[in-house]
């Protein structure tokens, strides 16, 4: 099956998570939508932002895409990035068909399509024509909006996935009696890769839904974690309690409390505190005791500034969105339905933070300003990713300046209302 993934404009509504990465790259429940449908062996296509292209293909970060000729000959498969499907299979179909939900096309399959999009804004003026010719069904999953979509969705995807084996480990380990571990509910529900390690005085709850715990994690002693909940490769948790609905993604390391939340991938929560209903993108680092509110005294709805907007989420419980490279000094404090941009640095004072804190800011004594260095922070983000193996290449290097480019403006208006 060829596949050629495609963003249309409403990718913006996932802000400042899909800054850095594709939509079809944002991770829920056990994987991503790009890791659901694709392989290292089949080449996928993508029509994404202009700044996104270097650096997910040119550096590696994608897999190669065939050139056009590949594209031309035979049936492809268009997939809106914003899609997440119940089943990896959902997204297999007869040619000339198409998938809605709420009358968007999120995939549909046409022969020698040779669409060619020259405007980001224009990409569903072209998808959505052809689309319309084919047999509708209804698709299955969600389409994403906003990024409390992924928390809403995450519980639900972690038990799908495991259902269809999503993330798991060809290899599992034996859950005999003579395991050093305790397990509350049914042993069902519990899949450990054979090469995971757990310690003594771990405690697995699945009274409430299923656990899987990938390659190479390491679960040190005293930790809890209740189900549905997904524990990536090489990921590690430090006496954490991790309530269901949880998604760690790999290469993290984690401690403290954590509920409904997800960790792409490569950030660091190694210290007590609280996070719950939001989403961590790969490269931060959250200080000791940073914890986050995500539940209103007077349970009324939860707004939240995304490019500096209020929201409505419609939603009683939401906590806090980072952006990748953005730290935390200790103690940090944010508000409910919070919002942090890229490769910001935040270093609280007395009280609560600001629930909008733009990209490329420095949060300094409670107020944003302008004070952080680029080339600094740039540096910093150098050295964070070599201490996990990781080079920063110089298209993503290219991509974080042009990044912080498009988002002076939301800058600029951020400093504006903290110097009144």
């Amino acid at each position: 099956m060829k596949i050629q993934f495609f963003e249309d404009s409403a990718v913006r509504g996932l802000h400042p998570l899909i800054l850095l990465r594709p939509a079809f790259d944002l991770m829920c429940g056990a994987a991503t939508l790009r890791s659901r449908l694709t392989t290292p062996q089949k080449p996928f296509g993508a029509k994404i932002r202009p700044e996104l292209q270097e650096s997910f293909f040119v550096e590696g970060l994608g897999q190669s895409w065939g050139g056009q000729e590949y594209w031309d000959n035979g049936p492809t498969t268009y997939v809106n990035a914003r899609w997440i499907p119940d089943a990896p299979a959902d997204a297999e179909m007869d040619e000339n068909s198409a998938l809605y939900i709420d009358d968007i096309p999120v995939c549909f399959k046409i022969d020698s399509p040779k669409l060619i999009f020259n405007d980001f804004e224009n990409i569903a003026d072209a998808v959505i024509p052809l689309a319309r010719k084919c047999k509708r069904m209804d698709a299955s999953g969600v389409l994403l909006e906003y990024p409390w979509d992924i928390i809403d969705r995450n519980a639900r995807q972690i038990e799908l996935d495991f259902e269809h084996g999503v993330g798991q480990s060809d290899k599992l380990m034996s859950l005999g009696s003579t395991r050093n571990f305790e397990v509350i509910g049914s042993l069902d529900q519990l899949r450990l890769a054979a090469t995971a390690q757990i310690n003594p005085y771990v405690v697995f709850d699945t009274t409430d839904g299923p656990i899987t715990v990938a390659d190479g994690a390491v679960i040190d002693s005293f930790t809890k974690i209740e189900g549905p909940a997904y524990i990536g490769r090489e990921a590690r948790l430090y006496r954490a309690l991790i309530h269901g609905g949880t998604t760690i993604g790999p290469v993290c390391r984690v401690g403290g409390e954590i509920e409904a939340a997800v960790f792409h991938g490569y950030a660091n929560k190694y210290h007590e505190g609280f996070f719950g209903h939001g989403y961590v993108c790969p490269w931060v680092n959250l200080g000791a005791l940073t914890t986050n509110s995500d539940l209103r005294n007077d349970y009324g709805n939860v707004r939240v500034p995304l490019e500096g907007h209020s929201i409505d989420s419609g939603q009683k419980k939401v906590g806090t969105f980072i952006a990748d490279h953005s730290k935390t000094a200790l103690c940090s404090l944010f508000n409910t339905g919070t919002s942090v941009g890229a490769m910001s640095l935040v270093v609280p004072g007395a009280g609560l933070l600001p629930k909008h804190i733009p990209s490329f800011s420095r949060v300094w004594n409670g107020k944003v300003d302008d004070g952080l260095d680029l080339d600094a922070a740039i540096e910093t983000a150098r050295i964070a990713m070599s201490r996990r193996g990781v080079e920063l290449l110089p298209a993503s290097e290219e991509l974080l300046r042009t990044v912080h480019e498009q988002t002076r403006p939301e800058r600029q208006r951020a400093i504006d209302r903290a110097s009144r």
